[in-house]
C-alpha cells in the first residue's frame, strides 16, 4: 500500500501545481486527480480482494486509511474545480422547472367534474315530442326521444364539455422533458464526486478505531488536523510526516 500513497501524493501535487499554473488547462489538473483517485481506488480494492480487514496489520490499516483520506481530498478537489459548472447547471434546472410549474393552471381546490344541469337550454333541444326532464313524467325508456337526450349527455361529458368550468389538463412536450433528463443528468455527473468525496471521508472515520487514535492524534498534534480545506501542500506535508511516524 505504501507505493501506491507515495504515488498518489506526487501525482496530487502535480495536479496541484497545473491547477495554479494559468498557461495550463484546468482540464490537465482535472485530468491528474481523476486518474490518481482512480489509482488509489483501484489499490484499495487490490487490497480487499486479497486480505480481509482483520488480516491486516496496524501499519496497513494506518496506510489503508491514509489512503482513504487522500482519496475522499482527490474527488473533493474534483469538485471544486468544476463547481461553477455545477452553479450554471443547477440554476438552469430551477429555472425550467419553474416554467414547467407556470405553463399550466392549477386547477380550483376540490373541483371536480359534474353533470349538466337540467335547466341548460341544451338538454332536450334536440328532442322532439318528449316532456321536458323536469316533468314528472319521464320519457319511456325505450322512445327514440329518450334515448337520443342521454347520448348528447354521454358524449357532452366524455368530451370534458359538461361543465364550462373543466379546466384542460397540460403536459410539457416531449423537448422539454428531454431537456430537463439531460440537464439533471449532467449536474449529477458533476456532483458525484463532492458525494464520493463525503462517503470516503466518512468511511476513513469509521475505520479509525480505538486502538488507532493514538496515532492519528500524534500525526494531528504535528501538523494539524485535515479537513477539505487543507490545500495540497498541507496534506502531502501530514502524510508525510504519517509516513515517518510509520519508520516507512
Amino acid at each position: 500500500m505504501e507505493p501506491y500513497l507515495r504515488s498518489g501524493l506526487s501525482f496530487y501535487m502535480a495536479g496541484y501545481v497545473m491547477e495554479q499554473n494559468r498557461r495550463e488547462n484546468v482540464s490537465s489538473s482535472f485530468s491528474m486527480y481523476k486518474d490518481t483517485a482512480s489509482l488509489l481506488e483501484f489499490a484499495a480494492n487490490l487490497r480487499a480482494s486479497s486480505s480481509s480487514n482483520h488480516e491486516l496489520s496496524d501499519k496497513d490499516r494506518k496506510l489503508q486509511i491514509l489512503i482513504l483520506r487522500l482519496r475522499s481530498l482527490l474527488n473533493h478537489r474534483l469538485y471544486k474545480i468544476k463547481k461553477n459548472e455545477v452553479s450554471k447547471y443547477k440554476k438552469a434546472i430551477e429555472s425550467d422547472q419553474n416554467k414547467l410549474n407556470t405553463s399550466a393552471p392549477p386547477a380550483a381546490p376540490g373541483h371536480k367534474p359534474h353533470a349538466p344541469s337540467p335547466h341548460q337550454g341544451s338538454w332536450n333541444k334536440n328532442s322532439t315530442g318528449t316532456l321536458s326532464p323536469m316533468s314528472p313524467t319521464a320519457s319511456p325508456a325505450g322512445s327514440v326521444s329518450s334515448q337520443g337526450s342521454g347520448e348528447q349527455v354521454t358524449g357532452k361529458m366524455l368530451n370534458g364539455t359538461a361543465s364550462s368550468s373543466s379546466t384542460p389538463m397540460t403536459s410539457p412536450s416531449p423537448g422539454i422533458v428531454s431537456v430537463q433528463q439531460r440537464l439533471l443528468s449532467m449536474y449529477f455527473r458533476l456532483t458525484n464526486p463532492m458525494v464520493t468525496s463525503l462517503e470516503l471521508w466518512d468511511q476513513a472515520n469509521a475505520e479509525t478505531t480505538r486502538d488507532l487514535q493514538e496515532f492519528f492524534k500524534t500525526v494531528d498534534d504535528a501538523c494539524g488536523e485535515l479537513s477539505f480545506h487543507s490545500l495540497p501542500p498541507v496534506v502531502v506535508r501530514y502524510m508525510e510526516y504519517a509516513l515517518r511516524v510509520l519508520h516507512l
